[in-house]
């Protein structure tokens, strides 16, 4: 009898204290990154963990590149003052869509991984390669942002590579068999600082944009691309995507620049940017679509009561097709 009560007490502990639990603390050296030994490096609890895990990030700053292949777990900060992962310079091998060295703090390449309460830098100086905040690959839907501050503090636009330029998230979409209305991913209640050239890139479909302030993006506060004037794998349509309730402020560009279809632009405040407002875009001359999506015409979109003021181009440009502007 005895025998059999220490058994039970130690499968409750251990399924109360472990299980799907990870742990990262500043200067720790543990290897198993559990509550008793936990690791000090963000990377190793990534590597440890399995579906449905949590790792928890303690205060302080990691300087890091994290990779990311496991799906469905979660990584958690103590709060986006505390927790902060700085860009390391990238990881070795790592390349962005278009096949050019990438430095990404978080490299993201499977499905519905959750991101809370961090705050990711890329630190002053001169950028060296491309770079973005959180990168996730195709194949890589469901992925969650939430309650994080994403800032960039390097030198001036015409100081890094010009092209690509640097992105804040970046879901580079098209995803197989999500072609529906969503949603497929969510980046809500975060800030965005600090001059990357997007600070929401999204060649992607199903994405609900929400909650969000966004300030001195050197483009676009959002930039919704369509690669559809490729010819290749990458040829598919951004449409069903949702920008709803964001604060967007003095962008270099316009501050939601749209090349896709079906995306519904509401509730957002849009103010003091120095291109339009809301850049519906479209073929030919004056329809100024970002490469590489010269060829798309943004199509079938929604925009409704939206607060657009003083922007330097004016609110609404719509170069595209069929259209519901309600302003």
């Amino acid at each position: 009898m005895k025998n059999i009560i220490c058994a039970s007490f130690l499968l409750v502990f251990n399924v109360n204290l472990f299980a799907g639990n990870l742990y990262v603390e500043k200067g720790s050296q543990g290897t198993s990154c559990l509550a008793i030994d936990p690791c000090g490096v963000i990377q190793d609890a990534v590597d440890l963990a399995l579906a449905n895990d949590t790792i928890h990030i303690g205060p302080g700053v990691y300087k890091e590149n994290v990779f990311i292949q496991t799906g469905d777990i979660s990584l958690q900060g103590d709060s986006k003052n505390n927790t902060v992962i700085e860009a390391a310079g990238g990881r070795e091998g790592a390349l962005g869509n278009a096949g050019n060295a990438l430095d990404a703090i978080l490299e993201i390449r499977a499905a519905n991984v959750t991101i809370t309460a961090l705050s990711l830098v890329h630190p002053r100086g001169k950028a060296k390669i491309r770079e973005a905040a959180i990168f996730a690959w195709k194949g890589s839907p469901g992925l969650q942002v939430t309650h994080c501050l994403i800032e960039r503090k390097r030198n001036k636009r015409t100081d890094e590579p010009t092209v690509p330029g640097s992105r804040g998230i970046f879901i580079f979409g098209g995803f197989l068999g999500f072609d529906g209305p969503g949603p497929h991913g969510l980046i809500a209640n975060n800030e965005f600082r600090g001059n990357y050239q997007d600070h929401v890139h999204l060649p992607s479909n199903g994405i609900i944009v929400r909650d969000n302030s966004m300030i001195g993006a050197s483009r676009s506060g959002i930039s919704v691309m369509d690669p559809v004037s490729f010819v290749g794998p990458d040829n598919y349509n951004s449409r069903n995507n949702l920008i709803k309730d964001n604060v967007i402020l003095k962008s270099l560009d316009d501050a939601i620049h749209i090349q896709g279809d079906s995306t519904t632009i509401t509730g957002n405040t849009i103010v003091k940017n120095k291109g339009y407002g809301i850049y519906l875009c479209g073929e030919g001359i004056g329809g100024g679509c970002y490469f590489p999506g010269e060829l798309a015409i943004s199509e079938n979109n929604i925009i409704k009561d939206n607060i657009l003021n003083k922007n330097k181009q004016g609110s609404v440009a719509d170069f595209g097709q069929g259209n519901i502007i309600q302003q």
